[in-house]
This record gives C-alpha cells, structure tokens and sequence, in this order.
C-alpha cells in the first residue's frame, strides 16, 4: 500500500495560494480604477464649482458663450484622459492576470507530470507507452498555452505602449505642440472660390 503525501493536497494548496493571488490583483485593479474615479469626480466638481460661480458674476449673453467654450475644453481633455487612464488601468491588469495564469498552469503542469511519475512506479508492466503519450499530451498543450500566453503578454506590452504613446500626444496638443497643417490647403479654398 502507498503511504506518500497526497498529491492532491499540494495541488489544493497551490491552486488556493493563486485563487488569493488573483483576488489581490482584482483589488489593486479595483483600487486604482476607483482613485480613478474619485479624481475625476474631483475636477468634474471643481469645474463645475468656478463655472457656477463665474455665471453669477457673468454680465451677458457674449460671457455665457465664453464661459461654456470655455468649459468645454477640459470637460473634452478630461474625457480622453480618464478613457486613456481606464484602458491602461485594463491593460495592466490582463497583463498580470495573463502571468498569474501562465504561472498557474506551469506549475499544474509540473503537478501532472510529477503525478504521472509517481503513477509509473505503481502501474503495471507495460503502462509506459501509455504515461509517455500521455506525457507528450500535456507537453504539448503546455506548448500551445505558454504560446498564447506570450501572445496576450506581447499585446498587453503593446497596448500599454500605445496608451502611453497617446498620453504623451495629448500632453503634446495641451501645450499647443501639435502639428500645422501645411500643404495645398488654402490654395484649394482659392481654386474653389474662382470655379465659382
């Protein structure tokens, strides 16, 4: 009779000890989107706020204009920076639910094919074909999972690249850097006056 430690037990353990993982790494996601949140509700208020007060100063109809461009204007850069926050506050998150995942099913993996070698000392004569194939079974879906995994690692890389790619342009176009349009712009209002 086997008396060993039950396998099982430490795949329970391990599989707990990610359960906890991923639920810290929800949290955190969960927290920071919420700081998120908390500071544009802040602004937002703050905004409104100058915006009221400057309507009871406001003396007409031209200042009312003036003060709603006015308004416009952050209430627009505030948008796209809370949804450039939101979607890197995203990415960051796939990103480490990805590696908690692939260090997961590593180590499953390495659990299985332990078991497995555990399961050939107690097997019969002629069970060997059998645990290889099976061996090579889950070698090759680990192949395949490690391959995915690096892919949406790769694209989580990516996308945060890309977000703070537009962090910087929007950073860019709030200091008046952005780009003039050059070219055959008024030259074509020209033509078009005249074929008129």
């Amino acid at each position: 009779m086997y008396t060993g430690p039950n396998p099982f037990d430490e795949l329970q353990q391990a599989g707990m000890q990610a359960l906890f993982e991923f639920v810290r790494a929800q949290i955190t996601a969960l927290e920071r989107l919420s700081a998120l949140n908390i500071d544009v509700v802040r602004s937002a208020s703050n905004d409104g706020a100058d915006y009221a007060k400057a309507l009871l100063v406001g003396t007409g109809t031209p200042e009312l204009s003036r003060l709603s461009a006015a308004l416009a204007v952050p209430a627009l850069d505030r948008s796209i920076a809370y949804s450039l926050s939101v979607c890197e506050l995203g990415s960051q998150a796939q990103g480490e639910m990805a590696r908690l995942v692939n260090a997961q099913a590593s180590g499953f993996g390495r659990g299985v094919a332990a078991g497995l070698d555990r399961l050939v000392q107690l097997a019969p004569q002629g069970s060997g074909a059998v645990v290889k194939a099976v061996k090579s079974v889950i070698d090759t879906a680990n192949s395949a999972f490690d391959g995915l995994t690096e892919f949406g690692v790769k694209t989580s890389e990516v996308a945060q690249a890309k977000f703070a790619v537009a962090r910087i342009a929007d950073a860019d176009a709030k200091l008046g850097k952005l780009p003039t349009q050059t070219g055959n712009g008024s030259r074509n209002n020209k033509n078009r006056k005249k074929a008129v």
